[in-house]
């Protein structure tokens, strides 16, 4: 009963246009008033998860995502893919796929990839007649390419919970 209470409060308030944290926190204050739980044992639990160096890098290799694409990194990290691929047939599609792995590899994060290279590749390929949906799709498989080379938030991740 606990939770599937917990679950219609989550959704209800994640519709209505709560914050994820607070919304988090409500169902926390649920689960602690109607399941009898004592809520002194949830701060010390929940800080011990958290305040930990390893995940720190998680949003650091975001973070170090957005500088890259402000920094107009991407841009010549495409340049050297097409180089190296352009010239064959398709080769603007699989020039999106090495600039996906090379950018993964140097930011460790899918979400900051897909903004990046995403971002400068889509034009590129409407320009070349792609259809919409291949360009985009292709885009978002060939994100996660840097996750499976390290460094990587994933693996990062994966080490943690094999402490």
């Amino acid at each position: 009963m606990i939770i599937l209470g917990s679950l219609i409060l989550i959704c209800l308030m994640l519709v209505i246009g709560v914050s994820v944290p607070m919304s988090f926190g409500a169902v926390l204050l649920f689960i602690a008033l109607f399941g009898g739980h004592d809520v002194s044992g949830f701060m010390p639990t929940g800080h011990w998860k958290v305040s930990s160096l390893v995940l720190l890098a998680i949003p650091l290799f975001i973070l170090a995502g957005a500088i890259m694409e402000r920094g107009r990194i991407a841009a010549p990290l495409v340049s050297l893919a097409e180089l190296m691929v352009g010239n064959v047939r398709g080769g603007l599609s699989a020039a999106a796929v090495v600039a996906s792995g090379i950018f993964g590899a140097i930011s460790g994060s899918a979400t900051a990839t897909l903004t990046c290279i995403g971002s400068i590749m889509m034009p590129h390929l409407r320009k070349a007649n792609y259809p919409e949906g291949m360009a985009a799709a292709l885009i978002v498989s060939a994100s996660p390419l840097g996750l499976l080379i390290p460094p990587s938030s994933s693996q990062i991740l994966y080490a943690l919970t094999t402490q």
